[in-house]
């Protein structure tokens, strides 16, 4: 305090100013951490020998598909937690203690937002024998302590089982018994629809002015192709939330591993395949076309090290106008149920006539026309794991042990 107390009064009057524009602007930005969703996961667990803690245990868990390690030790109490963590999994946790037998838990899937708890129980083992695999089951079991509020995760593979003709993100909402959905958004815990808090890895979607769908651009911000898993936290008492009313939307972007993988997709649909007639009545149909094409592709820069994923999806759009008719004569009836209405094709076409030559406008068909909405969406996320073993000279010495 004196050092800064001391940089205030040597300096100018505009540094003064500038010094204090900072701390205001330092003081506007902080409630906004408040409105931070979760997008990263976090394991915990306790190391004892079934009747002690067991310190300075190395817990070292390593995410499979990219090959990521995290690394800590036990404190005094033999618990542990590693935060901040991607996404999913696999993950494999290694428990090492010298003259303890090593403990290997596989098969361990971190959902969004969550602590998966993964507690240890070491043999002693003065001289080096074979190790104990377990593999983890109940991977999504709905019984968490640390849970504060109601939360439910869907995962990438339940997001590709969902049939989804629009390919929209509510679709796969209605999953929750507890939101009611439709295509312009999903109203969840009670609350309206605007009132829900949707991110995409931590970057807020919301829909700010409050107008047409909850989301700015309607849809979903980013193809259903680039979603790895959706969480959804429905009114929680977490005073980390906040900001939203019934619940908040996190979703999670795919990101590459050290397997390459890609894909590419067609979502087709159109008046074509829509029926034409009811017993002996012909429909009155209009042309539509909805037709989603794009590709993935992921895969490794440097092995174990940096990953890429991309995603490019185009969007044809194209759907009826208006179904009512301009009249044929002045005799002819209009309004209600009919089909019709007051102005007639002549005296539309005098209009249009009138616009073209004495303007040069031409404004368009007024009947029998479809509406072209493109949609173009382009995705790309870059990783970067740092695997240098922080705890290498405590660590126990294995064969196995990176």
């Amino acid at each position: 305090m004196d050092g800064y107390l001391h940089f205030f009064r040597k300096n100018s009057p505009l540094k003064r100013i500038l010094t204090i524009l900072l701390m205001a602007l330092c003081w506007l930005l902080s409630p906004l951490s408040l409105t931070a969703q979760h997008t990263t996961s976090a394991i915990s667990g306790n190391v004892s020998d079934g009747k002690t803690p067991i310190q300075e245990a190395v817990v070292t868990i390593v995410h499979e598909p990219t090959g990521t390690h995290y690394y800590v030790f036990t404190n005094k109490q033999g618990n542990y937690v590693i935060n901040n963590i991607l996404v999913g999994g696999p993950y494999t946790v290694r428990v090492e203690r010298l003259n303890y037998k090593s403990l290997v838990v596989q098969g361990v899937e971190a959902p969004i937002g969550e602590t998966v708890v993964v507690d240890a129980i070491l043999n002693p083992s003065p001289q080096r024998i074979n190790e104990v695999t377990i593999y983890n089951d109940g991977e999504r079991s709905s019984m968490n302590i640390n849970r504060s509020g109601t939360s439910i995760l869907i995962n990438s593979g339940e997001i590709e089982m969902i049939p989804s003709v629009s390919r929209n993100m509510y679709d796969v909402l209605k999953m929750i018994p507890q939101s009611v959905t439709n295509e312009t958004g999903a109203a969840i815990g009670g609350s309206n629809h605007r009132g829900s808090f949707i991110t995409v890895d931590g970057a807020s979607f919301n829909n700010a002015f409050g107008i047409g769908s909850s989301l700015p651009a309607g849809g979903t911000p980013i193809s259903l192709e680039s979603i790895d898993q959706i969480g959804v936290n429905i009114t929680p008492f977490n005073v980390r939330h906040s900001g939203f009313q019934g619940g908040a939307i996190n979703m999670v972007t795919k990101h590459g591993t050290n397997e390459w993988h890609g894909s590419v997709y067609d979502y087709f649909t159109s008046s074509d395949m829509h029926g034409k007639r009811v017993a002996d009545y012909l429909l009155n149909t209009s042309p539509t076309l909805n037709n989603f094409m794009g590709f993935t592709l992921g895969g490794p820069i440097v092995k174990d090290k940096l990953f890429f994923f991309l995603n490019g999806e185009y969007t044809v759009d194209h759907v009826a106008g208006s179904n009512v008719h301009a009249r044929s004569d002045e005799s002819q009836t209009y309004g209600g149920s009919t089909g019709f209405n007051r102005p007639t094709s002549a005296q539309m076409d005098g209009i249009l006539d009138f616009l073209d030559s004495r303007f040069g406008y031409n404004p368009g068909r007024y009947q029998d026309y479809t509406v072209s909405t493109p949609d173009f969406k382009a995705f790309a996320r870059l990783d970067w794991a740092d695997n240098a073993p922080a705890f290498a000279n405590k660590t126990a010495k294995s064969p196995n042990t990176r």
